[in-house]
Protein backbone atom coordinates (compact mmCIF):
# COMPACT_ATOMS: atom_id res chain seq x y z
CA UNK A 1 0.00 0.00 0.00
CA UNK A 2 3.02 2.22 1.22
CA UNK A 3 4.63 1.97 -2.74
CA UNK A 4 1.60 2.47 -3.86
CA UNK A 5 0.96 5.56 -2.61
CA UNK A 6 4.93 6.71 -3.21
CA UNK A 7 4.25 5.99 -6.54
CA UNK A 8 0.81 8.16 -7.02
CA UNK A 9 3.37 10.67 -5.20
CA UNK A 10 5.89 10.47 -7.76
CA UNK A 11 3.48 10.57 -10.48
CA UNK A 12 1.50 13.66 -9.80
CA UNK A 13 5.07 14.83 -8.71
CA UNK A 14 6.17 14.44 -11.81
CA UNK A 15 3.08 15.73 -13.76
CA UNK A 16 3.40 19.13 -11.48
CA UNK A 17 6.97 19.42 -12.49
CA UNK A 18 6.11 18.56 -16.42
CA UNK A 19 3.14 21.19 -16.29
CA UNK A 20 5.72 23.69 -14.94
CA UNK A 21 8.24 22.70 -16.99
CA UNK A 22 6.03 22.99 -20.05
CA UNK A 23 4.30 26.61 -18.84
CA UNK A 24 7.98 28.19 -18.59
CA UNK A 25 8.79 26.37 -22.16
CA UNK A 26 5.37 28.69 -23.33
CA UNK A 27 6.87 31.60 -21.89
CA UNK A 28 9.51 31.71 -23.79
CA UNK A 29 7.76 31.43 -26.79
CA UNK A 30 5.39 34.38 -25.20
CA UNK A 31 8.76 36.58 -24.48
CA UNK A 32 9.64 37.57 -28.45
CA UNK A 33 6.50 38.40 -28.89
CA UNK A 34 6.91 41.09 -25.89
CA UNK A 35 10.02 42.73 -27.16
CA UNK A 36 8.87 43.09 -30.07
CA UNK A 37 5.63 44.79 -28.93
CA UNK A 38 7.60 46.53 -26.55
CA UNK A 39 9.77 47.69 -30.09
CA UNK A 40 6.50 48.44 -31.73
CA UNK A 41 5.33 50.89 -28.66
CA UNK A 42 8.71 52.99 -29.34
CA UNK A 43 8.12 52.91 -33.25
CA UNK A 44 7.25 56.57 -34.09
CA UNK A 45 6.36 57.84 -38.02
CA UNK A 46 6.05 61.16 -36.89
CA UNK A 47 9.68 62.76 -37.81
CA UNK A 48 8.84 60.97 -41.38
CA UNK A 49 5.50 63.05 -41.32
CA UNK A 50 6.84 66.01 -40.37
CA UNK A 51 9.19 65.92 -43.57
CA UNK A 52 6.38 65.24 -45.72
CA UNK A 53 4.39 68.54 -43.95
CA UNK A 54 7.03 70.84 -44.51
CA UNK A 55 6.72 70.08 -48.24
CA UNK A 56 3.82 72.38 -48.18
CA UNK A 57 1.83 69.80 -50.22
CA UNK A 58 -1.66 69.98 -51.96
CA UNK A 59 -4.00 67.51 -54.11
CA UNK A 60 -2.71 64.02 -54.37
CA UNK A 61 -0.13 64.57 -52.30
CA UNK A 62 -1.95 66.38 -49.32
CA UNK A 63 -4.33 62.83 -49.41
CA UNK A 64 -2.03 60.85 -49.51
CA UNK A 65 -0.66 62.27 -46.20
CA UNK A 66 -3.98 62.75 -44.39
CA UNK A 67 -3.91 58.71 -44.95
CA UNK A 68 -0.76 58.46 -43.49
CA UNK A 69 -1.81 60.22 -40.58
CA UNK A 70 -4.55 58.16 -40.19
CA UNK A 71 -3.26 55.01 -40.58
CA UNK A 72 -0.35 55.71 -38.10
CA UNK A 73 -2.53 56.84 -35.68
CA UNK A 74 -4.99 53.69 -36.25
CA UNK A 75 -2.08 51.71 -35.93
CA UNK A 76 -1.04 53.85 -32.29
CA UNK A 77 -4.58 53.36 -30.91
CA UNK A 78 -6.18 50.08 -31.76
CA UNK A 79 -3.93 47.57 -33.22
CA UNK A 80 -0.86 48.15 -30.67
CA UNK A 81 -3.72 48.53 -27.86
CA UNK A 82 -5.25 45.36 -29.12
CA UNK A 83 -1.81 43.55 -29.15
CA UNK A 84 -0.67 44.51 -25.54
CA UNK A 85 -4.30 43.17 -24.52
CA UNK A 86 -3.64 39.72 -26.30
CA UNK A 87 -0.09 39.43 -24.89
CA UNK A 88 -1.57 39.91 -21.83
CA UNK A 89 -4.08 37.44 -21.94
CA UNK A 90 -1.75 34.81 -23.90
CA UNK A 91 0.05 35.68 -20.10
CA UNK A 92 -2.35 34.71 -17.99
CA UNK A 93 -3.57 31.30 -19.73
CA UNK A 94 -0.34 30.39 -19.84
CA UNK A 95 -0.11 30.80 -15.86
CA UNK A 96 -3.19 29.33 -15.70
CA UNK A 97 -1.88 26.24 -17.45
CA UNK A 98 -4.46 26.80 -20.43
CA UNK A 99 -1.89 26.19 -23.14
CA UNK A 100 -4.16 25.30 -26.07
CA UNK A 101 -5.90 28.81 -25.94
CA UNK A 102 -2.49 30.38 -24.63
CA UNK A 103 -1.29 28.88 -28.59
CA UNK A 104 -4.21 30.32 -30.54
CA UNK A 105 -3.54 34.16 -28.83
CA UNK A 106 -0.15 33.55 -29.24
CA UNK A 107 -0.49 32.38 -33.10
CA UNK A 108 -2.54 35.53 -33.50
CA UNK A 109 -0.37 38.01 -31.76
CA UNK A 110 2.46 36.93 -34.40
CA UNK A 111 0.24 37.56 -37.08
CA UNK A 112 -0.78 41.07 -35.66
CA UNK A 113 2.82 41.82 -35.30
CA UNK A 114 3.75 41.13 -38.79
CA UNK A 115 0.89 43.16 -40.16
CA UNK A 116 1.60 46.14 -38.02
CA UNK A 117 5.09 45.81 -38.98
CA UNK A 118 4.22 45.47 -42.78
CA UNK A 119 1.96 48.45 -42.61
CA UNK A 120 4.72 50.42 -41.31
CA UNK A 121 7.08 49.65 -43.41
CA UNK A 122 4.54 50.34 -46.41
CA UNK A 123 3.99 53.81 -44.98
CA UNK A 124 7.43 54.78 -44.94
CA UNK A 125 8.21 53.29 -48.11
CA UNK A 126 5.27 55.63 -49.48
CA UNK A 127 6.70 58.36 -47.83
CA UNK A 128 9.88 58.20 -49.27
CA UNK A 129 8.55 57.96 -52.77
CA UNK A 130 6.78 60.97 -51.83
CA UNK A 131 9.42 63.16 -51.23
CA UNK A 132 11.90 61.68 -53.97
CA UNK A 133 9.10 62.86 -56.49
CA UNK A 134 10.11 66.38 -56.65
CA UNK A 135 14.10 66.30 -56.91
CA UNK A 136 12.96 63.15 -59.32
CA UNK A 137 10.37 65.48 -61.66
CA UNK A 138 12.89 68.51 -61.81
CA UNK A 139 15.62 66.21 -63.06
CA UNK A 140 13.14 64.99 -65.89
CA UNK A 141 12.14 68.58 -66.50
CA UNK A 142 15.55 70.12 -66.76
CA UNK A 143 16.08 67.14 -69.24
CA UNK A 144 12.84 67.62 -71.77
CA UNK A 145 13.49 71.72 -71.37
CA UNK A 146 17.20 70.20 -73.47
CA UNK A 147 15.31 67.70 -75.73
CA UNK A 148 12.41 70.37 -76.51
CA UNK A 149 14.89 73.10 -77.76
CA UNK A 150 17.10 70.31 -79.40
CA UNK A 151 13.86 69.67 -81.39
CA UNK A 152 12.89 73.61 -82.52
CA UNK A 153 16.64 73.30 -83.63
CA UNK A 154 16.33 70.26 -85.22
CA UNK A 155 13.19 72.09 -87.17
CA UNK A 156 14.52 74.93 -88.20
CA UNK A 157 17.83 72.91 -89.45
CA UNK A 158 16.04 70.26 -91.16
CA UNK A 159 12.49 71.74 -91.82
CA UNK A 160 13.28 70.87 -95.93
CA UNK A 161 13.29 67.34 -94.96
CA UNK A 162 9.96 66.51 -93.45
CA UNK A 163 7.66 67.94 -96.49
CA UNK A 164 4.38 68.83 -95.74
CA UNK A 165 4.71 67.02 -92.16
CA UNK A 166 7.00 70.13 -90.90
CA UNK A 167 4.36 72.77 -89.90
CA UNK A 168 2.92 69.51 -87.68
CA UNK A 169 5.43 69.06 -86.43
CA UNK A 170 6.23 72.90 -85.19
CA UNK A 171 2.57 72.21 -83.94
CA UNK A 172 3.30 69.59 -81.65
CA UNK A 173 6.54 71.19 -80.49
CA UNK A 174 4.51 74.56 -79.78
CA UNK A 175 2.16 72.84 -77.47
CA UNK A 176 4.49 71.47 -75.47
CA UNK A 177 5.08 74.65 -73.55
CA UNK A 178 2.03 75.36 -72.34
CA UNK A 179 2.09 71.54 -70.74
CA UNK A 180 6.03 72.69 -69.40
CA UNK A 181 4.11 76.15 -68.19
CA UNK A 182 1.37 73.54 -66.39
CA UNK A 183 4.04 71.53 -64.56
CA UNK A 184 5.76 74.40 -63.21
CA UNK A 185 2.49 75.64 -61.94
CA UNK A 186 1.57 72.25 -60.36
CA UNK A 187 4.87 71.99 -58.81
CA UNK A 188 4.47 75.79 -57.05
CA UNK A 189 1.56 74.69 -55.68
CA UNK A 190 2.67 71.49 -54.15
CA UNK A 191 0.68 69.37 -55.83
CA UNK A 192 3.47 66.89 -57.26
CA UNK A 193 1.88 64.14 -57.98
CA UNK A 194 -0.13 65.78 -60.65
CA UNK A 195 2.81 67.48 -62.01
CA UNK A 196 4.74 64.07 -62.17
CA UNK A 197 1.31 62.93 -64.28
CA UNK A 198 2.08 65.93 -66.27
CA UNK A 199 6.02 65.77 -67.22
CA UNK A 200 5.28 62.18 -67.71
CA UNK A 201 3.06 62.98 -69.93
CA UNK A 202 5.10 65.05 -72.16
CA UNK A 203 8.23 63.24 -71.65
CA UNK A 204 6.12 60.46 -73.77
CA UNK A 205 5.35 63.31 -76.14
CA UNK A 206 9.00 64.78 -76.55
CA UNK A 207 9.85 60.93 -77.24
CA UNK A 208 7.07 60.15 -79.79
CA UNK A 209 7.89 63.21 -81.62
CA UNK A 210 11.77 63.02 -81.89
CA UNK A 211 11.00 59.65 -83.02
CA UNK A 212 8.67 60.95 -85.76
CA UNK A 213 11.21 63.29 -86.92
CA UNK A 214 14.49 60.95 -86.78
CA UNK A 215 12.32 58.37 -89.15
CA UNK A 216 10.28 60.75 -91.39
CA UNK A 217 13.38 61.96 -93.61
CA UNK A 218 14.29 58.40 -94.74
CA UNK A 219 11.14 57.33 -95.28
CA UNK A 220 9.97 60.48 -97.71
CA UNK A 221 13.30 59.52 -99.33
CA UNK A 222 12.38 55.57 -100.10
CA UNK A 223 9.12 57.02 -101.04
CA UNK A 224 10.37 59.68 -103.42
CA UNK A 225 12.70 56.85 -104.69
CA UNK A 226 10.13 54.23 -105.66
CA UNK A 227 8.16 57.12 -106.90
CA UNK A 228 11.06 57.69 -109.14
CA UNK A 229 11.51 53.65 -109.95
CA UNK A 230 8.03 53.62 -110.73
CA UNK A 231 7.53 56.66 -112.98
CA UNK A 232 11.04 55.03 -115.59
CA UNK A 233 9.30 52.12 -115.08
CA UNK A 234 6.50 53.42 -117.61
Amino acid sequence: MTYIFLFVCILVLGGVVALFVFRNRKKQDLYPLLVMKDELERETLSDDLKKVKALEIAGKAEKLYAQWESEWYEIQSIDIEELDRDLYSAETYIDKFNFKRADEVIMNSGELIANIKDRIAGIRREIKELTEVEPRNRELYEEIVVEYKELNRELLAKRHQYGAAAEQFEQNIKEIAPQLDDFKLLTSTGKYIEAQDKINTVKGLIDNLKERMEVLPDLLKEIEKKLVQLKFSH
